[in-house]
């Protein structure tokens, strides 16, 4: 069985194990003020092809809801970002999972808590991630915040159960 995982944030990404049962993982497509309807097409691509390779069950990260002390605006484009993924994978008939936060990252050792520690949070999902498939960022650019956009992703995978 194939999965693949999703990120939804404006700085989020996508892993997912391909045909040769390695981890593969890509950025999602960037959108500039708000999702819109060329965001959700360069989404629907991205997706269409992941999804005809291997048919996978897609695990989309449960957020989206506005928390309070929380920006109203983040959490409407996040909730509209969380929303266009739904309605292509709907639309691909895939099946999908939602995967809460808490669910996977209570499953990686030692990480920080509490909202004040998100960036050494960061860190030490990117930390776990590279120990356990440092062929996942080979390709990609070895700066911080390109290994950051995926990291999530590919955590979800490696801890999925």
């Amino acid at each position: 069985m194939f999965y693949a995982a999703i990120d939804p944030g404006k700085q989020g990404g996508l892993a997912y194990t391909g045909s040769d049962q390695r981890i593969h993982a890509i950025p999602l497509p960037e959108y500039d003020k708000y999702p819109d309807a060329d965001h959700a097409a360069a989404l629907a691509d991205t997706l269409r092809k992941i999804h005809t390779q291997t048919e996978p069950v897609w695990l989309v990260e449960n957020v989206g809801f506005h928390v309070a002390g929380n920006a109203a605006p983040s959490s409407v484009k996040l909730a509209r970002q969380v929303g266009i993924l739904l309605g292509i994978l709907a639309t691909l008939n895939a099946e999908t999972q939602l995967v809460y936060p808490q669910s996977w990252m209570r499953r990686i050792p030692d990480l920080p808590t509490g909202k004040s520690n998100t960036r050494a949070r960061k860190k030490h999902i990117l930390a776990y991630t590279l120990e356990h498939t440092p062929e996942t960022y080979a390709s990609h650019p070895s700066t911080l915040a390109a290994r950051l956009r995926i990291s999530d992703a590919v955590a979800m995978l490696l801890t999925k159960q």
